[in-house]
This record gives structure tokens, C-alpha cells and sequence, in this order.
């Protein structure tokens, strides 16, 4: 609409910060009065590193930031370049994308009641890798704004899932947590320069064929958001009597 950048930004602003005003007020509590803190030692906060499931789930984070990241930083300006499209239409592709991932958060939470969480997720993963080479590969408007739809229904839950997977196991869930939030805050940053980097020997399109594989990536370690299995003195009790039987 030719609107200057500088007052853009500022309306963009002005309307978070009143949206704000009203949605930060209104945000329950939430609180569970049976629960316990868990006394845990800088050993154990930093053994979580060394979990094999919890590496896992930084794998997936990794490449669902990638995949998130990569589109935020550069799908516009692939599309000006690489396909020689106006600035608008890559910032109308971009919008595109935004939308997409708004709407796979949106529906997230039914699809993991509906489907579990680790089918949804690899459900997911599938649809950026197959959104990720429709943009590649499509050059038509069509078969590319079909490429990006996927690319941002694919990645919008990638993260969530994660976080949510790092959380099942009570003991150490805050430092689960914020270990795989540091990788995916990791890829975030790294990410986009690695692209960038790529993209300026060869082309950003080329560059993200390497997302196309870190989310492939993360498909196959994706079995980890399985939640763990928790063996209770019950369960040993009969273990042991079985063995006693026999």
C-alpha cells in the first residue's frame, strides 16, 4: 500500500501494546495446590544433557526451528530473488506462511487429542519436508503457494510438541525443558545466518533443500515424544513375582 516503513512499525506497535492491555490482565492463574517442589542440585539440573531421550527431542526442536526460522528470515527474499516476484508478492508469501503455522496451532491441540502426539507431530514433519520441496522444486504460483501452506502447517508444531515431550517426566521438567528450548533458541539464531551463508554461494531456494534434511531429521528422531515409561514399585512387585514363579 506504499505506507512508509517508520509508521507501519509504530501502528504495529501501538496495537500490541493496547492488545496487551487487555489480554495480559485476563490471563489466569493457573495453580495445582497438591503439588510438591522437587529439591534438585546443579548435577542434576545438568545431567539432563546426557539423557538420550531429551537429546532426541532437541533433534526435533532443531529442525522444527529451522524450519520455522528459515521461512521468518528468508522466503521473501527467495521469492524476490531466486523467482524474480515483486517485494509485496514475497511479502504476501510470507503472510501466507504466518497464516498457515497460526492455523496448525490452532488446530494443534485437537489433532494430539484426536490422533496422540507423536502421530501428529510426524504428521507435521511430513508435510514441511513435502512443503519445503514443493517451493524448491514448484515454480508455478500455485504448486508454490500449495509448497508454502504445507511448509507452515508442517512447522508451526514442531516446537510445542517438543517442549511438551521435554515436560512429561515430572522430576527435572524445568531443566528438560529449558535445555531443548536452549537448542531450539540455538537453532533460531544459527539457522538463518547457516541459510544465508549457503544461499550466497549457490541460492536461498538451494539452501533449503538443508532444512528439507534437518526436518527429515527430526522425523526420524520424532519416536522420543513418545512419553516415557514409568515403572512403579507395582510393577516391579509383579515383575518380581513372575520371576519367582518361573
Amino acid at each position: 500500500a506504499g505506507v512508509p516503513v517508520p509508521i507501519h512499525l509504530a501502528v504495529a506497535a501501538a496495537a500490541l501494546l493496547l492488545l496487551s492491555l487487555f489480554v495480559v490482565p485476563a490471563l489466569p492463574e493457573s495453580r495445582n495446590a497438591g503439588a510438591t517442589a522437587s529439591v534438585s542440585t546443579f548435577g542434576d539440573r545438568m545431567r539432563v544433557w546426557t539423557e538420550p531421550r531429551t537429546l532426541l527431542i532437541g533433534v526435533i526442536i532443531v529442525g522444527a526451528a529451522f524450519a520455522e526460522g528459515t521461512a521468518n528470515n528468508w522466503l521473501a527474499l527467495a521469492m524476490v530473488e531466486d523467482r524474480a516476484l515483486t517485494e509485496a508478492t514475497g511479502a504476501a508469501y510470507l503472510t501466507i506462511f504466518t497464516g498457515a503455522m497460526m492455523i496448525g496451532r490452532f488446530c494443534g491441540g485437537f489433532l494430539v487429542d484426536r490422533f496422540g502426539r507423536t502421530a501428529t507431530l510426524r504428521g507435521a514433519l511430513v508435510l514441511a519436508v513435502a512443503g519445503v520441496l514443493l517451493v524448491v522444486f514448484l515454480v508455478s504460483p500455485v504448486g508454490t503457494i500449495a509448497g508454502i501452506v504445507l511448509w507452515g502447517l508442517g512447522a508451526s508444531l514442531g516446537y510445542p510438541l517438543s517442549v511438551s515431550s521435554a515436560a512429561d517426566s515430572q522430576q527435572n521438567a524445568a531443566a528438560r525443558v529449558s535445555a531443548v528450548a536452549a537448542l531450539g533458541a540455538l537453532a533460531f539464531l544459527v539457522g538463518p545466518s547457516i541459510v544465508g551463508l549457503i544461499g550466497e554461494h549457490s541460492s536461498l531456494l538451494i539452501a533449503f533443500l538443508v532444512v528439507g534434511g534437518l526436518i527429515a531429521a527430526s522425523l526420524a528422531a520424532s519416536g522420543a515424544s513418545r512419553p516415557p515409561v514409568v515403572h512403579t514399585a507395582h510393577d516391579e512387585l509383579s515383575v518380581g513375582s513372575a520371576a519367582e514363579t518361573l
